[in-house]
């Protein structure tokens, strides 16, 4: 499956987060981190403990600069998962 894939793809979402010209883009990349971590935990609990604290750690670096509070909304929401 995507399993494959979450590494490269975590890479790509990831600076899509402070990605400043548009906020939907902001947006669909602190809603994809979810999903992401969906596809490794069922594979491997200790990679996906890894990935979420990199998730974790690059989400509050987002929240400190977001100003939108429609994307601020998503960042939390990525942050309960």
């Amino acid at each position: 499956g995507f399993v494959n894939y979450v590494e490269e793809t975590t890479k790509l979402m990831i600076p899509l987060l402070r990605f400043y010209f548009h906020k939907d883009i902001r947006t669909v990349a602190a809603e994809s981190l979810p999903y992401l971590l969906d596809c490794v935990k069922l594979r491997d609990n200790d990679y996906a403990r890894q990935l979420w604290q990199y998730m974790n750690k690059q989400l509050f670096q987002a929240i400190e600069i977001e100003s939108d509070h429609e994307v601020l909304g998503e960042l939390f929401l990525s942050l309960m998962y």
